[in-house]
Protein backbone atom coordinates (compact mmCIF):
# COMPACT_ATOMS: atom_id res chain seq x y z
CA UNK A 1 0.00 0.00 0.00
CA UNK A 2 2.66 2.32 0.94
CA UNK A 3 4.41 1.88 -2.60
CA UNK A 4 0.60 3.30 -4.00
CA UNK A 5 0.18 6.03 -1.51
CA UNK A 6 4.00 7.44 -2.23
CA UNK A 7 3.02 6.61 -6.51
CA UNK A 8 0.11 8.97 -5.96
CA UNK A 9 1.77 11.51 -4.13
CA UNK A 10 3.84 12.20 -7.09
CA UNK A 11 1.33 12.39 -9.45
CA UNK A 12 -0.51 14.77 -7.34
CA UNK A 13 2.32 17.27 -7.56
CA UNK A 14 1.08 17.46 -11.18
CA UNK A 15 -1.03 20.70 -11.64
CA UNK A 16 -2.95 21.41 -14.62
CA UNK A 17 -3.03 25.22 -15.10
CA UNK A 18 -6.50 25.81 -15.97
CA UNK A 19 -9.51 24.35 -14.55
CA UNK A 20 -11.67 22.08 -16.29
CA UNK A 21 -15.29 23.04 -13.90
CA UNK A 22 -17.31 25.71 -13.71
CA UNK A 23 -20.53 26.58 -12.62
CA UNK A 24 -22.95 27.98 -9.52
CA UNK A 25 -22.71 25.32 -7.57
CA UNK A 26 -18.54 24.48 -7.48
CA UNK A 27 -16.90 25.67 -4.37
CA UNK A 28 -13.85 27.29 -4.58
CA UNK A 29 -12.16 23.85 -3.39
CA UNK A 30 -13.74 22.45 -6.05
CA UNK A 31 -12.18 24.41 -8.71
CA UNK A 32 -8.48 24.32 -7.37
CA UNK A 33 -9.27 20.41 -7.08
CA UNK A 34 -9.81 19.93 -10.65
CA UNK A 35 -6.30 21.20 -11.47
CA UNK A 36 -4.69 18.48 -9.99
CA UNK A 37 -4.70 14.89 -10.96
CA UNK A 38 -7.08 12.43 -9.81
CA UNK A 39 -5.60 9.15 -8.62
CA UNK A 40 -7.30 5.96 -8.10
CA UNK A 41 -5.80 3.03 -6.47
CA UNK A 42 -7.04 -0.73 -7.80
CA UNK A 43 -6.86 -3.78 -5.21
CA UNK A 44 -7.63 -7.14 -5.94
CA UNK A 45 -8.46 -7.37 -1.96
CA UNK A 46 -7.92 -5.23 1.25
CA UNK A 47 -6.80 -6.28 4.86
CA UNK A 48 -10.56 -8.23 6.51
CA UNK A 49 -11.88 -5.37 7.69
CA UNK A 50 -11.72 -2.32 5.62
CA UNK A 51 -11.39 0.10 8.43
CA UNK A 52 -8.09 -1.33 9.21
CA UNK A 53 -7.01 -0.48 5.81
CA UNK A 54 -8.13 3.17 5.93
CA UNK A 55 -6.12 3.32 9.54
CA UNK A 56 -3.08 2.32 7.55
CA UNK A 57 -3.51 5.20 5.46
CA UNK A 58 -4.33 7.53 7.63
CA UNK A 59 -1.17 6.56 9.68
CA UNK A 60 0.71 6.70 6.55
CA UNK A 61 -0.66 10.27 5.77
CA UNK A 62 -0.30 11.59 9.28
CA UNK A 63 3.69 10.17 9.78
CA UNK A 64 4.68 11.76 6.10
CA UNK A 65 2.40 14.71 6.90
CA UNK A 66 0.93 14.54 3.10
CA UNK A 67 -0.93 17.43 2.31
CA UNK A 68 -4.66 16.66 1.12
CA UNK A 69 -4.38 17.46 -2.19
CA UNK A 70 -1.25 14.65 -2.84
CA UNK A 71 -3.81 11.92 -0.89
CA UNK A 72 -5.91 9.49 -3.07
CA UNK A 73 -9.36 10.15 -4.29
CA UNK A 74 -10.50 6.64 -4.59
CA UNK A 75 -9.65 3.00 -3.82
CA UNK A 76 -11.40 0.26 -5.54
CA UNK A 77 -11.33 -2.58 -3.96
CA UNK A 78 -12.20 -5.49 -6.69
CA UNK A 79 -15.84 -7.12 -6.13
CA UNK A 80 -15.63 -5.44 -2.52
CA UNK A 81 -16.50 -1.73 -2.46
CA UNK A 82 -14.96 1.85 -2.73
CA UNK A 83 -12.78 3.81 -0.18
CA UNK A 84 -13.75 7.51 -1.13
CA UNK A 85 -11.65 10.23 -0.31
CA UNK A 86 -13.33 13.04 -0.16
CA UNK A 87 -11.93 16.11 -0.13
CA UNK A 88 -14.58 18.93 -0.26
CA UNK A 89 -18.50 18.58 0.59
CA UNK A 90 -20.66 16.94 -2.16
CA UNK A 91 -17.17 16.53 -4.08
CA UNK A 92 -18.71 12.87 -4.86
CA UNK A 93 -21.94 12.31 -2.80
CA UNK A 94 -23.93 14.10 -0.71
CA UNK A 95 -23.20 12.94 2.58
CA UNK A 96 -24.66 14.25 5.94
CA UNK A 97 -22.36 14.15 8.37
CA UNK A 98 -19.19 14.36 8.59
CA UNK A 99 -19.63 16.22 5.08
CA UNK A 100 -16.02 15.55 3.64
CA UNK A 101 -13.33 12.78 5.19
CA UNK A 102 -13.06 9.09 4.47
CA UNK A 103 -16.13 6.87 3.42
CA UNK A 104 -16.83 3.63 2.55
CA UNK A 105 -19.08 2.05 0.15
CA UNK A 106 -19.88 -1.61 -0.25
CA UNK A 107 -20.95 -2.52 -3.69
CA UNK A 108 -19.98 -6.26 -4.02
CA UNK A 109 -20.13 -7.07 -7.66
CA UNK A 110 -21.29 -3.53 -8.58
CA UNK A 111 -17.99 -1.98 -7.47
CA UNK A 112 -16.74 -1.59 -11.77
CA UNK A 113 -20.12 -0.19 -12.12
CA UNK A 114 -19.16 2.28 -9.28
CA UNK A 115 -15.91 3.08 -10.17
CA UNK A 116 -17.32 3.83 -13.61
CA UNK A 117 -19.99 6.43 -12.14
CA UNK A 118 -17.20 7.79 -9.81
CA UNK A 119 -14.92 8.14 -12.73
CA UNK A 120 -17.73 9.92 -14.73
CA UNK A 121 -18.05 12.37 -12.02
CA UNK A 122 -14.16 13.57 -11.82
CA UNK A 123 -13.37 15.92 -13.29
CA UNK A 124 -11.71 15.60 -16.70
CA UNK A 125 -8.77 17.10 -18.31
CA UNK A 126 -10.56 19.51 -19.98
CA UNK A 127 -14.06 20.71 -19.69
CA UNK A 128 -16.67 18.57 -21.19
CA UNK A 129 -19.32 20.09 -23.87
CA UNK A 130 -21.95 17.52 -22.84
CA UNK A 131 -22.63 15.41 -19.69
CA UNK A 132 -21.33 12.32 -19.25
CA UNK A 133 -23.24 9.17 -20.68
CA UNK A 134 -22.71 6.80 -16.94
CA UNK A 135 -25.39 8.50 -15.01
CA UNK A 136 -27.61 8.08 -17.65
CA UNK A 137 -27.14 3.97 -17.59
CA UNK A 138 -25.85 4.07 -13.89
CA UNK A 139 -28.70 5.99 -12.26
CA UNK A 140 -30.32 2.93 -10.02
CA UNK A 141 -27.53 1.36 -9.07
CA UNK A 142 -27.01 1.50 -5.07
CA UNK A 143 -24.29 0.77 -2.89
CA UNK A 144 -25.13 -2.43 -0.20
CA UNK A 145 -24.48 -0.33 2.68
CA UNK A 146 -20.89 1.64 3.86
CA UNK A 147 -19.58 3.71 6.72
CA UNK A 148 -17.56 6.73 7.39
CA UNK A 149 -14.58 6.26 8.56
CA UNK A 150 -13.38 8.42 11.72
CA UNK A 151 -11.15 11.04 10.91
CA UNK A 152 -11.72 13.33 13.46
CA UNK A 153 -8.48 13.12 14.81
CA UNK A 154 -6.92 13.04 11.40
CA UNK A 155 -8.45 16.13 9.73
CA UNK A 156 -7.96 18.02 13.06
CA UNK A 157 -4.12 17.23 12.95
CA UNK A 158 -4.26 20.33 10.02
CA UNK A 159 -2.27 17.69 7.90
CA UNK A 160 -1.71 20.18 5.10
CA UNK A 161 -0.35 23.09 7.26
Amino acid sequence: MEIALNQVRTVKKLIRTDASVYGINIPNAGLEFSKIVPSIIFSLNAKQKIIDTAKEIIKYYIDTKTPIEEQFDLIVINNAGIIINQKFPKQYRDYDSPAYGYFYENWNDLTIAAFLMYLDSIPQAVMRRERGIFDKYLVNIKFNGGFSISTETFWEYKINK
